[in-house]
C-alpha cells in the first residue's frame, strides 16, 4: 500500500471550524475464521502476551494517565463532541517505522468478494451522529492508557477516530482495520504514516504481537458471528489488555427495519427476510465475552435517538449499503428512495457498550 503524510485536516460543520472531528465507522464484513490461535490453551496464550502490567492492575493501583481523560472529559459542554485541540507536532511524527506488527489473514481477492461496496465520502460527510457516539469511548479509554500504547481500532471507517486515538495515544502505536477497501483507502489518505491501515476481515484478525487497547466505534454490528468475534479480540489483546466498544444493540433502528421490511416484501422480493446486521443485547454478550476469556466484562444499552443533517446521505450511506449491493445496479436507487419516503425522524439509534480486560 503506498500511503501519504498528509496535513492536518481543518473541517466546518454546523457553521464552525473544527479540528480533528471524531467520527465513527461502519463495516466489517463476514470471513471464515483463522483458528490458529483458538486451538491454542488459553493459559499459555496468557503466557506468550504477557508484555506489560495489566490495565487491571493499572486501574487498581491508580496510575492511570490522568491527562488523557482530561483532554476529552475537560471540555465544556458545547464542545464536547469535538476533541479540544489539533494534533500535536509530537503525534505528528512518522509512526509506520515504530508498528512492527504484521497480520495473517485471507487475501484480498476472496475478501472482497464478501465485503460491500461503501460510499466512503458520503459516508465521511453524513456520519456526524456517529462522530458523537465515538466520543463516550474515547472518555473511557483515555484515563487508562498504558504509556506507549499499542492501540487497535476495529473498523476504522473512514479514519477520523482513529485520528483523535492518535492524540490520546501520542507516545505509541495505532493500527486500523477495516474490511470494506473504499472506507480504508480514505483512512490512508487521511492519516498518512501516522497510523497503520489496512484492509482486513476481523474474524480473519491474527496478529503477531498483541495490542494493549482494543476500540471499535459504531461497526461490530456488521459482523455475522459474535462467538468468533470476540474470540478473535481477545486473541488481539495481551492479558489485562482493555477492551472498549460501541455498535448497535437490541432495538436498534427498529422503525427503520420496519420500513425496510415493508418495502422489500412490496417491490424488492430479493431482500425479504434478510438483514446485515446482528443487534445483541447486554445478557447475550456478556456471555459471549466471558466464554471468550474476558473478565470485569460490562454490557449495557443506550438509546440515542437522531436526527441526522443530512438525512438522505445518512440513511443511504450508514444504514443501507448492503442492502443496496445485494441489487441490482438499476435497482438500488428506487430501493433507496421508498425507504427514504417512509422513514420519520428521530432515528431511533440504541448503542451496545462493552467494557472489558482481556485474560
Amino acid at each position: 500500500m503506498i500511503v501519504r503524510t498528509q496535513p492536518l485536516v481543518v473541517l466546518e460543520y454546523r457553521g464552525e471550524v473544527l479540528a480533528q472531528r471524531l467520527v465513527a465507522r461502519a463495516h466489517i464484513s463476514l470471513g471464515v475464521l483463522t483458528e490458529e490461535v483458538d486451538q491454542m490453551p488459553k493459559s499459555t496464550r496468557c503466557l506468550q502476551r504477557m508484555t506489560g502490567p495489566s490495565a487491571a492492575s493499572q486501574i487498581a493501583s491508580g496510575s492511570s494517565r490522568r491527562p488523557n481523560a482530561d483532554r476529552v472529559r475537560g471540555l465544556a459542554p458545547a464542545a464536547r463532541s469535538w476533541l479540544p485541540r489539533a494534533v500535536s507536532a509530537k503525534a505528528l511524527r512518522t509512526r509506520a517505522d515504530r508498528v512492527p506488527f504484521t497480520a495473517r489473514g485471507r487475501s484480498l481477492g476472496t475478501l472482497a468478494a464478501v465485503s460491500t461496496p461503501w460510499d466512503a465520502r458520503t459516508y465521511d460527510r453524513a456520519s456526524g451522529p456517529q462522530q458523537e457516539w465515538a466520543l463516550a469511548v474515547l472518555e473511557r479509554v483515555a484515563g487508562r492508557l498504558p504509556a506507549g500504547a499499542k492501540v487497535l481500532d476495529v473498523g476504522c471507517g473512514t479514519g477520523r477516530v482513529t485520528e483523535a486515538l492518535l492524540e490520546l495515544v501520542s507516545d505509541g502505536r495505532v493500527l486500523a482495520i477495516d474490511a470494506s477497501q473504499e472506507m480504508v483507502d480514505l483512512a490512508a489518505e487521511r492519516l498518512g504514516d501516522r497510523a497503520r491501515v489496512w484492509r482486513q476481515d476481523v474474524l480473519d484478525l491474527v496478529l503477531d504481537e498483541p495490542v494493549d487497547v482494543v476500540v471499535s466505534t459504531a461497526a461490530l454490528h456488521w459482523v455475522a458471528d459474535h462467538d468468533r468475534l470476540w474470540q478473535r479480540l481477545a486473541a488481539a489483546l495481551r492479558c489485562g489488555g482493555i477492551l472498549e466498544i460501541q455498535c448497535g444493540g437490541q432495538g436498534n433502528i427498529d422503525s427503520v427495519r420496519e420500513v425496510i421490511d415493508a418495502v422489500a416484501a412490496e417491490s424488492f422480493p430479493e431482500l425479504a427476510g434478510w438483514s446485515p446486521w446482528v443487534f445483541a443485547g447486554p445478557q447475550e454478550t456478556q456471555a459471549r465475552l466471558e466464554a471468550a476469556g474476558f473478565t470485569s466484562v460490562r454490557c449495557w444499552l443506550e438509546k440515542r435517538p437522531t436526527r441526522p443533517d443530512d438525512l438522505a446521505g445518512f440513511v443511504r450511506s450508514s444504514i443501507l449499503p448492503a442492502h443496496m449491493a445485494r441489487l441490482a445496479e438499476e435497482r438500488r436507487e428506487p430501493f433507496a428512495a421508498a425507504v427514504l419516503e417512509r422513514v420519520g425522524e428521530p432515528l431511533d439509534y440504541v448503542r451496545l457498550n462493552v467494557s472489558a480486560i482481556s485474560t
